[in-house]
């Protein structure tokens, strides 16, 4: 399932906070891949992410940085890392930078 919303960026933000609300998945950890629209282009990554749970959610807290920011459509791309064996992408989160 994809979302889709506009994230507002000011002129001196240095970072923009994004939380993503995750599919009922159990993954030790997750990686994040900001990928611009403009191709299949990663322009941001993070990697073992630890998941935060609240009541029967899960959701991973971003700070993307600004400098790889432009006023376009982005997409998130989150892969659930298993202990053992292959990751597998388990989200896709669409939204657009305005400035």
């Amino acid at each position: 399932p994809s979302q889709h919303s506009a994230a507002a960026l000011r002129g001196c933000a240095r970072t923009l906070a994004v939380q993503l609300d995750l599919e009922p998945v159990d993954y030790p950890a997750f990686d994040a891949s900001l990928v611009a629209s403009d191709g299949d282009r990663v322009v941001w990554r993070s990697d073992r992410l630890i998941a935060r749970t609240a009541g029967d959610r899960k959701t991973l807290d971003l700070r993307l940085p600004a400098a790889v920011l432009s006023p376009q459509d982005y997409l998130i791309r989150v892969t659930g890392v298993p202990a053992r064996g292959a990751s597998e992408i388990v989200g896709e989160y669409r939204f657009t930078v305005v400035r």
